[in-house]
């Protein structure tokens, strides 16, 4: 290993400069409270923050494994779900509901992947808008979570349950995500698994012979 290694990676070989960069940055977006008040401004650069957010978790199936997919709506939708409903039904608060959440849905992603992952290119994806379907068809009928109408979050001002009347709170919650995404995908990509997707990407039948669990 090389002294630039060293000095970069903290002996992981993994450069650790663009995580300052975006921390950096992740700052001086929280700071933009400070100067913008408009509430409808903070809401536009809370969804931009969160889809950005969104589109790097995509970019990890899409961009580096190379697969296609468009049911990556079911993921978030049944972690959005399963904290509101968590929340309606149980007064349980986000802050459990949102772990609680992450959890159902990877273990979804885990139970799907496992049969449509072992697909490719137009066939993948045809999965992929088949599992958007019924996720669809399933949420647009089921009563109790809402139907067609959907459910509504509580309006009041307690942080515990993460309801706030302003729009700073949810803003700055969108920023760390953000940022702990950014750090989850970047050294993903940087490890051995990430190094697999980018073969599997790039000839799957080639690794498989070099020995990458396709």
């Amino acid at each position: 290993m090389t002294t630039t290694q060293k000095k970069d990676g903290a002996g992981s070989g993994v450069p650790k400069w663009p995580v300052a960069v975006a921390l950096a940055a992740a700052v001086l977006l929280a700071l933009v409270p400070l100067v913008v008040t408009d509430s409808f401004t903070l809401q536009v650069l809370l969804l931009a923050i969160m889809f950005g957010a969104l589109g790097a978790c995509w970019n990890l199936v899409g961009g580096f494994l190379g697969r296609i997919s468009f049911g990556h709506a079911v993921f978030v939708g049944v972690g959005g779900y399963t904290t509101l409903l968590l929340l309606h039904h149980l007064k349980l608060t986000p802050l459990l509901g949102i772990p609680l959440g992450g959890l159902i849905s990877a273990a979804l992603a885990w139970l799907v992947g496992g049969p449509t992952l072992r697909l490719s290119g137009h066939y993948f994806a045809m999965a992929t808008i088949a599992l958007l379907q019924i996720g669809l068809l399933l949420m647009i009928n089921w009563d109790w979570a809402g139907g067609a109408v959907g459910l509504e979050a509580p309006i009041g001002d307690a942080a515990w349950m993460l309801l706030f009347r302003s729009k700073v709170p949810y803003y700055w919650i969108a920023v760390g995500l953000a940022f702990l995404t950014f750090c989850a995908t970047y050294f993903l990509v940087h490890s051995k698994t990430g190094f697999y997707w980018r073969a599997i990407n790039g000839d799957e039948a080639a690794s498989r012979s070099l020995g990458v669990p396709a």
